[in-house]
């Protein structure tokens, strides 16, 4: 569904804005919330499989999910997981798209 979009501004616009507040953070902060929530996305929201994954205690999975919850401006937890299911489904087309040096 989203593979034709890749390439609207919308959609680029979408993933850089949610992109570098993460990775704005990241830098900051040295840790990687980035692979926290794709892999927070890749468990569909399990707390423990995502803190297994990172090879982080729970605690510090849903204070990284919390955190990026901030740094999108986004408070209720439907809303927040369905735009991080967008923007990793985006990441990883960006990723893989032949065309992902465009970002």
């Amino acid at each position: 569904i989203l593979l034709p979009h890749l390439k609207d501004e919308w959609s680029l616009n979408y993933y850089n804005n949610y992109l570098n507040r993460i990775l704005d953070h990241d830098a900051k902060s040295g840790l990687d919330f980035l692979n926290t929530l794709l892999e927070y996305i890749k468990a569909f929201g399990n707390i423990r499989e995502a803190s297994e994954a990172v090879f982080q205690h729970p605690n510090t999975v849903r204070y990284r999910i919390g955190k990026i919850k901030d740094l999108w401006g986004i408070e209720e937890n439907a809303e927040f997981y369905y735009e991080a299911c967008i923007f990793c489904k985006l990441h990883l087309l960006y990723k893989l798209a032949p065309f992902s040096g465009m970002i």
